[in-house]
């Protein structure tokens, strides 16, 4: 089953509850560092909600030098391996 997640970027505020709400929602105990969603902040009160794709062919996993962001096997989506991530960021414009 494909997902649909849809932003309206005009209406963020940067407030960052979605990030606590995916948090607690995905197991994270409501760690907004472990959260599927991230604020891109672009001033006071101005914010964009950084999402992951799950694209088929996904950049941000060709890019990783150190092969940290794999596809699960039993779900399907990318995820990062914690343990391999040296915190680059390339895979961040990738």
């Amino acid at each position: 089953m494909e997902m649909i997640y849809k932003v309206s970027i005009e209406r963020c505020i940067g407030c960052g509850k979605c990030e606590l709400a995916c948090a607690f929602a995905h197991g994270s105990e409501g760690s907004p560092a472990k959260t599927r969603i991230n604020i891109f902040h672009r001033g006071p009160e101005v914010g964009t909600p950084v999402v992951c794709f799950q694209c088929g062919d996904a950049a941000c996993a060709a890019i990783c030098p150190t092969h940290a962001i794999v596809r699960n096997e039993r779900t399907g989506a990318f995820e990062v391996d914690e343990g391999r991530c040296i915190l680059c960021r390339m895979c961040i414009p990738a």
